[in-house]
C-alpha cells in the first residue's frame, strides 16, 4: 500500500462488479492503497474503452483526505507525457466520493520486464532514462511522485521496444514556489507516506519536508535494483531497523551486491561510473544528490557513450580515475604504485602485493578497483605525486616488458594509459601505447572488428598529435576501406575512421577532404543517434574543413550552432566548448573581421586562462589567434 501503518477498517462493499461510477461500469478490482481502490472498468462515454478507475475508500471522509484525493486529480491533469498514464475524467459519485478515470496500463513491472526479457545492462539504462524523462516532466509541472517503485512503473512493448508508464501518483504532492512541499500527512500524523524500501531519508523523519530530490532518491533505489537485482536496503528487517538503515547506513556499491563479485562491464563503459551515478542519487543529504531528473538522465547518457560522468566526488582520486574511465585495470595498476609511494607502510605494500595478484585474474579486476579506490582515498592519495607520473611508471614497465598480467589486461592498460599520456601532452608515449594496444587488439580473439576500428581511430588521432599527418592519411585510407568491408559504410566506427581520415587529408591539403567530411556528417546524422558524442565529434571537424576550404562563413555558422550541443553534453565550461568559441574567432579572422574577432577572443582567452591555466594547449592557441587579430588590425 502507498500509505503504511494506516488503521483503515472500512470495507469497499459500497461498490462491486457491475456498479456504475460516472460514465463507467466496474469490471474487476485491481488493487487497493491506503486511501483508494483501483478498478478495471469499461467507460461508455465519450468512448467505449477499458480504463482504470480510482475511488476513495468508504469511511475515509475527512475533509483533509477528500481534499488530498481531489488534489491528485488536479496534479495528474497537469501531466502530458508518453511515459505517464493519462487522466481521462474526474468527478464525484452520487454519494459524493471522488473518483478519477485513468488510462489502463497493461504491462509488467519494470524489474519483472527486465528480468523476463533478459535485458542487458545498457538496455535497462535506456528504459530507465525514459522514466527519468517522465519524472522531469512531472517536476516541471510542479508535481512530486513520492512513491516511485517497480510496481508503479509498468513496461509494455511498442513497436518491439520497451515502453515504461508511470502510474499511481496517489501520494503525489504539489510544490510551492520554492520547490518545497507543504507539511505532509506524515508530518502531521507521524505516519509514513511511501513504500519503505524506496523512501528517502527525509521521508522517514518528521517535519523534514520533501522536494524533487525525494524522487531522485527513489530513482536511485530503482536504478540500484536494476543493476544489483535488489534494493540497497531490504525489507527483510523490521520496519524500525529498515528506517535506521535508510537514515544512517551507506549503501554498498550496486555492482558489488552479488557476493562482492562485480557485474561485467560492456564495451568501454565502466561499471564504477554507474556505481557513482547510483550512489549520488542515494546520498543522505539532499544537496549532494542530482538537483533534478534531467541531470541524472544526462549523466546516464555520458555513461552510455563512455564519457566522464559528473557523479564522481571531486577528489584527487576521482581526477585520477577520469583518465582511466574506459577501463579499470590501469587504475588498479596506478593505485598499486600510489599506495606504496604515499604511505610506505607494510599495510600499503601488502595491499600492493594483493592487487598485483588480482591483476592476473580479469574477473577480480572490477571488484579490486572499487575497494582500492576507497582505500586510496582513506590513505590520503591526494598527497601523491602528479597522477601522470604514476601512469608513466606503469607504461614504462610495459615498455620494458616487466609488467605482469595477461594480454587483455595489458591491452586495457595501454588503451587507458594513452589517455593519460595525451592529457599530459606526452604524444610520443601516447602513440606508442596505442600502437602496442592495436597489435594486441588485432590478435585477441575477444576483440571484435569494431574494437579494432576504434583502436585505429585513436592511433590516427595520436599520429596527427605527433604531426605525422602524411602517415595518418595513408593509414587512414587503408583502414577506412577495411572497415567499410568488415563493418559497413554507416557503422559508427567506420564513420569515425572516415572523419579522422578526412581530417588527415585536410592537414595535408589534399583535395576532397571537405566532401569526405561532409559525407561522414550526413551519414552519422542519418544512421546514428543525433546528437551524440560521435556526431558532435565529426561535426566539429567539419568546422575546420570549411575554413580550410575557404568557406569561412559556413564554418562560423556551424561552430555557433554546435556550442549549445557541446554545452549540453560536456558542460558549460568544458574545454571543448571554449575551443569551439575560439574557433569562431579563427573564422572571423579569416573573414577579415579582425576587430570583432579581437573582442571575442579576449573574452575567450580570459575564461580559458581562468579555467585551464595559461599553459593549456587550447589557451596557447587562443593566444596565437589573439596575436593574429592585433596584427590584422594594424594599417
Amino acid at each position: 500500500a502507498s500509505v503504511l501503518e494506516e488503521v483503515l477498517t472500512s470495507s469497499d462493499s459500497t461498490w462491486g462488479k457491475g456498479s456504475h461510477v460516472g460514465t463507467c461500469e466496474l469490471v474487476e478490482k485491481l488493487g487497493e492503497g491506503g486511501f483508494g481502490i483501483v478498478w478495471r472498468a469499461q467507460q461508455n462515454q465519450p468512448l467505449v474503452r477499458n480504463v482504470a478507475l480510482k475511488l476513495i475508500k468508504p469511511g475515509i471522509d475527512s475533509e483533509e483526505v477528500l481534499a488530498r484525493f481531489q488534489r491528485e486529480q488536479q496534479l495528474l491533469a497537469r501531466l502530458d507525457h508518453p511515459c505517464i498514464a493519462r487522466v481521462f475524467e474526474a468527478g464525484l459519485t452520487l454519494d459524493e466520493h471522488p473518483y478519477i478515470i485513468m488510462e489502463l496500463v497493461h504491462g509488467l513491472t519494470i524489474t519483472r520486464y527486465c528480468k523476463d526479457h533478459e535485458l542487458t545492462l545498457e538496455q535497462k539504462i535506456t528504459v530507465f532514462r525514459k522514466v527519468c524523462s517522465a519524472i522531469q516532466h512531472a517536476h516541471e509541472k510542479g508535481v512530486i511522485h513520492r512513491d516511485l517503485k517497480p510496481s508503479n512503473i509498468l513496461v509494455t512493448d511498442i513497436d518491439g521496444q520497451p515502453h515504461p508508464k508511470i502510474i499511481d501518483f496517489g501520494i503525489a504532492k504539489a510544490m510551492n514556489h520554492d520547490g518545497q512541499t507543504k507539511l505532509t500527512w506524515m508530518t502531521r500524523h507521524r505516519r509514513l507516506i511511501g513504500t519503505p524500501a524506496y523512501m528517502s531519508p527525509e521521508q522517514t523523519m518528521p517535519d523534514a519536508g520533501t522536494d524533487v530530490r525525494t524522487d531522485i532518491y527513489a530513482l536511485g533505489v530503482l536504478l540500484y535494483e536494476l543493476i544489483a537485482g535488489c534494493p540497497p536496503f531490504t525489507q527483510k528487517k523490521s520496519l524500525p531497523e529498515l528506517l535506521h538503515q535508510i537514515q544512517e547506513h551507506e549503501p554498498k556499491a550496486p555492482s558489488l551486491q552479488n557476493g562482492d563479485k562485480p557485474l561485467k562491464r560492456s564495451g568501454l563503459r565502466p561499471i564504477t561510473d554507474l556505481d557513482w551515478i547510483t550512489l549520488r542519487c542515494l546520498e543522505k543529504e539532499r544537496d549532494r544528490r542530482y538537483p533534478n531528473a534531467e541531470a541524472l538522465h544526462e549523466d546516464l547518457m555520458r555513461w552510455e557513450e563512455g564519457r566522464a560522468v559528473s557523479a564522481h566526488p571531486p577528489t584527487s582520486a576521482y581526477l585520477m580515475t577520469r583518465w582511466f574511465r574506459r577501463n579499470r585495470s590501469l587504475a588498479i595498476a596506478i593505485i598499486i604504485v600510489g599506495l606504496a609511494l604515499i604511505t610506505g607502510t607494510g599495510l600499503a605494500l601488502w595491499q600492493a602485493q594483493e592487487a598485483q595478484q588480482q591483476l592476473r585474474d580479469a574477473e577480480a579486476v572490477e571488484a579490486a578497483l572499487i575497494h582500492a579506490m576507497h582505500q586510496a582515498s582513506a590513505t590520503k592519495i591526494g598527497h601523491a605525486p602528479q597522477s601522470y607520473d604514476l601512469a608513466s611508471d606503469v607504461l614504462n614497465q610495459l615498455k620494458a616488458g616487466t609488467f605482469p598480467g595477461s594480454a587483455m589486461i595489458k591491452r586495457d592498460i595501454l588503451m587507458s594509459g594513452s589517455t593519460a599520456a595525451m592529457e599530459a601532452s606526452d604524444h610520443d608515449m601516447a602513440l606508442w601505447a596505442l600502437e602496442e594496444a592495436l597489435k594486441l587488439t588485432e590478435k585477441l580473439k575477444e576483440m571484435t572488428a569494431a574494437d579494432v576500428a576504434y583502436n585505429r581511430v585513436l592511433v590516427l588521432g595520436a599520429l596527427m598529435n605527433a604531426e605525422r599527418n602524411h602517415e595518418a592519411n595513408e593509414r587512414g585510407q587503408y583502414w577506412l576501406a577495411s572497415s567499410r568491408k568488415s563493418l559497413g559504410p554507416t557503422h559508427a566506427r567506420t564513420l569515425q575512421l572516415q572523419s579522422m581520415t578526412a581530417e588527415a587529408m585536410r592537414t595535408e591539403k589534399i583535395t576532397g577532404h571537405l566532401e569526405l567530411q561532409q559525407d561522414a556528417v550526413a551519414k552519422a546524422k542519418a544512421h546514428l543517434r543525433s546528437p551524440s558524442a560521435i556526431t558532435i565529434e565529426i561535426e566539429s571537424r567539419l568546422v575546420r574543413s570549411f575554413d580550410t576550404a575557404g568557406r569561412h562563413s559556413e564554418a562560423l555558422v556551424l561552430a555557433e550552432q554546435l556550442i549549445p550541443t557541446l554545452q549540453k553534453y560536456y558542460g558549460t565550461d568544458h574545454a571543448k566548448v571554449w575551443f569551439m568559441r575560439a574557433k569562431m574567432g579563427d573564422s572571423m579572422l579569416y573573414m577579415g573581421r579582425a576587430q570583432e574577432a579581437r573582442t571575442h577572443l579576449e573574452g575567450v582567452l580570459a575564461r580559458q586562462t581562468n579555467l585551464f591555466g595559461a599553459k593549456h594547449p587550447h589557451t596557447l592557441w587562443t593566444q596565437q589567434l589573439l596575436k593574429r587579430s592585433h596584427e590584422s588590425a594594424k594599417p
